[in-house]
Order: C-alpha cells, then sequence, then structure tokens
C-alpha cells in the first residue's frame, strides 16, 4: 500500500452497508477474540498480544485469522478503527 492511498476507499474496503450489516457478524466474536481485537486496538503486536493473553503466539494469529473472517475486514488498521464497543452488547 502506498503512502498516497492512505485513508481512500480501497476495491477491498468494507462499504458503509456491509459496515451496518457486520453487528451481525461481529455478535460472533468469542470474548477471547475480543480481547485479540482489543490489545490490537491498543497498538500491540501479536508478540505482546501472546504475552498479555497468557497464549501462543500462533493462538493469537489463529484469532486474528477468524475475526477477520467474520467481520470482513483485511487488516489490522480496519480492527484497530472500529468501535469495539458495539460487539459487547
Amino acid at each position: 500500500m502506498d503512502v498516497a492511498s492512505v485513508g481512500r476507499p480501497s476495491e477491498h474496503d468494507p462499504t458503509k452497508s456491509e459496515v451496518q450489516n457486520m453487528s451481525l457478524r461481529q455478535r460472533k466474536l468469542t470474548p477471547r477474540e475480543l480481547e485479540v481485537v482489543e490489545c490490537v486496538r491498543l497498538g500491540l503486536q501479536n508478540k505482546e498480544i501472546a504475552h498479555r493473553l497468557g497464549i501462543a503466539e500462533g493462538t493469537v494469529k489463529i484469532h486474528l485469522h477468524t475475526v477477520f473472517n467474520k467481520t470482513g475486514y483485511k487488516s489490522r488498521l480496519q480492527l484497530a478503527l472500529i468501535n469495539t464497543r458495539r460487539w459487547h452488547d
């Protein structure tokens, strides 16, 4: 990704309607997946997340892969920018 494209939607970014419809998919996130997302929002790397949550780094990667599949997001940045509070409702 080049610097000029930052902040502009790409063909892979969810549309506004997709984001609005994601609440159902987001509710399927497990408590542990939500913890991993919160750590991503704090800017932690996988190794730091693993240490903080007491799990293996590979397990963090699996959780992130699952979260990406459930939400339709493609990057950590997208996860970091979302409001996880609505996932706890």
